[in-house]
């Protein structure tokens, strides 16, 4: 880990420390704290677990931009996948998106990849240095690139498209695993109605937990609640412990009707209160009458227990027409 840790103080902080650092001077900024903390992220994934492992992560955080893409460039601000936001007279709390996290991520693998991982990274611990314990704009961020990295190697770079314009650049890295793709072809053999579970050497510990997020995704949307308790009887997605693996398992149950999960769903709801695995749940259950009542029991329950951004964030959901005479 020794590329890492030359400018890293300490690799269990590192996260915490890139983004305090050097700090978002407004929030329209945000993407500068949390976009270089899940790429920093990343290279400790790397450093630590091998390639193959840290793509796989980069992949399913790559997924769930491009859901949030969706949901945002269909919505009424389709300027909000832009880097740099315009929040004026808006909450703070509606930029905090996976645009900051992985859309900034992305800029940073990809600028990477133009100028290659020595000069990036000279590049970094020179930015790192010139603003540390400073706060920072995206047009500073934008010069300081210009400066530092561009132009003393030559490189022609869409930064404007990256930081001001909507959606995704066609020029974004692409990652690929191998393994990822393996686990994709085995969700396709079990949805054609494959035994994948014969002479069981398929088991829990046969793969890692973005491995298992991917099959998961892979399975069609709508799926047999038959075929859900079957591989619940043998991988226990609904109990299986990790809030990523759950709460993938709960949506896909919930859109198939599935409602044997319901006393494992409401433990989950009861005991979670991070607005990543809340909101992707509640949204789901909002969409028919019944899974809804059932929710805003759940959640009446539950909601003292939660973060304020996540109770009023999911009561908007449950209760729509609060929000509306409240408007």
């Amino acid at each position: 880990m020794q590329a890492i840790a030359a400018w890293y103080p300490s690799l269990h902080t590192s996260w915490r420390w890139s983004g305090n650092l050097v700090t978002n001077a407004t929030w329209n900024d945000f993407w500068l704290n949390e976009g270089f903390t899940v790429y920093i992220e990343n290279r400790i994934m790397e450093e630590i677990y091998g390639k193959e492992t840290a793509d796989m992560l980069a992949l399913i955080e790559f997924q769930e931009l491009q859901m949030s893409m969706k949901r945002i460039l269909n919505g009424e601000h389709p300027e909000d996948t832009h880097l740099k936001l315009g929040l004026e007279d808006r909450n703070p709390d509606d930029g905090m998106t996976d645009i900051a996290y992985y859309k900034g991520s992305l800029l940073l693998k990809t600028l990477e990849k133009k100028v290659g991982r020595q000069k990036f990274d000279a590049f970094l611990r020179g930015y790192f240095k010139e603003y540390a314990f400073k706060t920072i704009t995206t047009e500073e961020f934008e010069r300081y690139l210009n400066e530092h990295l561009l132009k003393p190697n030559k490189l022609e770079f869409n930064t404007e498209e990256w930081l001001y314009g909507t959606g995704l650049p066609s020029n974004c890295v692409k990652i690929t695993s191998k393994r990822f793709t393996e686990v994709q072809k085995l969700a396709d053999r079990f949805a054609r109605g494959e035994n994948i579970f014969a002479g069981n050497k398929l088991k829990r510990d046969t793969y890692i937990t973005q491995e298992w997020q991917a099959f998961i995704r892979r399975l069609p949307k709508k799926l047999d609640p038959k075929r859900m308790h079957e591989l619940d009887q043998k991988l226990n997605f609904k109990d299986w412990g990790n809030s990523e693996i759950m709460c993938e398992w709960y949506v896909l149950g919930i859109n198939s009707g599935y409602k044997e999960i319901r006393p494992e769903m409401k433990k989950f709801l009861d005991k979670v209160g991070r607005r990543k695995y809340l909101m992707p749940i509640y949204e789901a259950l909002a969409q028919n009458p019944d899974d809804l009542s059932w929710a805003r029991l759940v959640f009446d329950g539950a909601k003292d227990h939660y973060h304020y951004v996540s109770r009023i964030s999911v009561e908007e959901v449950l209760y729509p027409d609060k929000k509306n005479a409240t408007n």
